[in-house]
């Protein structure tokens, strides 16, 4: 939803201000899905990886993330046992996939916008029509509202 006056050009969204923590977190749970298409994760594992990125997670943090990412729909998960560990085992499911494609999609477009200036022409064309073939052989689509009914952003009332 666009407002023609935000507060100080901060994000607004329905309900107030989106927080630096609302931000983070988004980018986490693109991570979390990034891994988990390559594989079967598990929270510790994910905090280790995470952290290679400049996230420092806690378990108390990661696992509601986690959780929330199965009850969305976009990740499974199973109990493994390890040794004489027993651990929960996360894994993304086509939903989450779909989701996953799609958000690539949409921050490619952030990229490109933000860091308008430092992409060359070519390099944004290659990546362009990288995404137009998954968008293209997605199962499902990618998110037939957007992709069909796609419109350039407004103009940014903070430049």
């Amino acid at each position: 939803m666009w407002t023609s006056e935000p507060a100080e050009c901060g994000v607004r969204v329905e309900g107030g201000n989106l927080s630096n923590r609302d931000l983070i977190g988004g980018f986490v749970r693109l991570h979390v899905l990034h891994h988990a298409s390559s594989g079967p994760i598990f929270g510790i594992g994910i905090i280790e990886r995470l952290a290679l990125h400049g996230y420092v997670l806690s378990p108390g943090t990661l696992y509601p993330i986690l959780h929330g990412l199965e009850r969305d729909g976009f990740l499974r998960s199973r109990g493994e046992v390890v040794g004489k560990k027993r651990r929960r085992v996360y894994e993304i499911t086509a939903e989450g996939q779909k989701t996953l494609m799609l958000s690539k999609v949409r921050l490619w477009e952030l990229f490109k916008e933000v860091f308008d200036a430092e992409l060359s022409p070519d390099t944004a064309g290659h990546v362009e029509q990288a995404l137009r073939r998954l968008r293209y052989e997605a199962p499902h689509g990618l998110d037939k509202d957007y992709s069909s009914n796609h419109r350039s952003l407004p103009p940014s009332p903070c430049r």
